[in-house]
């Protein structure tokens, strides 16, 4: 990350983004990935944690059929 011109270009990009931090986070956090050179973060499955109390609860809740 020595490229202090793409330094400046995310910060000029993300400066005036306005107050909607919410809806722009998964974007903010995929250019500043990009920009160190890291893995994106993966999207996390129910399934994948590991206590059984929550695990028992997705499969629970996969069932569950609206009308």
């Amino acid at each position: 990350m020595n490229d202090t011109g793409a330094v400046a270009a995310f910060v000029a990009h993300w400066r005036d983004t306005g107050g909607s931090e919410l809806a722009n986070t998964q974007s903010f956090i995929n250019g500043l990935c990009d920009l160190l050179g890291v893995e994106k973060p993966h999207g996390l499955v129910f399934d994948d944690l590991p206590h059984p109390l929550i695990k028992g609860a997705s499969r629970r809740l996969a069932r569950v059929r609206l009308p």
